[in-house]
């Protein structure tokens, strides 16, 4: 029996689309909640109704995120594995998804990564935000004022962090696989979730 590589980048990309779109088809909800007529005689079924809203939002935004960070490692690892070689990659493999882009693009390439573009602060933000949420720390928060600590424009962004740094990467090396700026096929089943 032959050996393969597993890398699970599709799954982790899959599964962000999956709840990213599942979050915007509850902000639909949400909209269309706070859109309804006498929507205060609702009383305590509004409230209930309204905190499950926000709980499934939350929940499908952090998710997107984390599997978007997970196929951006994922992605990193696998490229540096195959380019650099086991030898070479057990040698960064320790290092943050940032340094070890850095280094993988500058021993594959011989260009550093371009830390001005796109991709890079993406990566940043990425690796930002899914420690934010993966190392959360309790904290207390002023109820009257705005609990949402991940931006629309944020979450929209790192949406795109793992598309980018293909991209990039593309452009650096002259042997980049072009697999990897497929994007990922839809699911075919049903993908409610909640």
């Amino acid at each position: 029996m032959g050996k393969f590589l597993v890398s699970n980048i599709d799954i982790y990309r899959r599964t962000s689309k999956r709840n990213y779109h599942k979050y915007h088809e509850v902000l639909k909800k949400i909209d269309k909640q706070y859109n309804l007529p006498n929507r205060y005689l609702l009383g305590k079924d509004f409230d209930e109704m309204s905190h499950e809203l926000f709980d499934q939002r939350y929940t499908h935004q952090m998710t997107a995120i984390v599997f978007q960070a997970m196929a951006v490692e994922a992605f990193i690892n696998e490229y540096a594995y195959l380019r650099l070689g086991k030898t070479y990659f057990e040698s960064i493999d320790k290092l943050s998804p940032i340094d070890k882009i850095l280094i993988a693009c500058k021993m594959i390439t011989g260009k550093d990564f371009p830390k001005d573009r796109k991709a890079y602060a993406l990566l940043k933000k990425i690796n930002k935000l899914r420690n934010d949420l993966v190392h959360f720390k309790a904290k207390e928060i002023d109820t009257y004022k705005d609990v949402d600590t991940i931006t629309d424009k944020d979450f929209e962004d790192v949406m795109d962090a793992y598309d980018e740094l293909v991209k990039e990467l593309d452009l650096l090396d002259d042997k980049f696989e072009k697999k990897y700026l497929d994007d990922v096929v839809e699911d075919f089943w049903n993908t409610d979730l909640g």
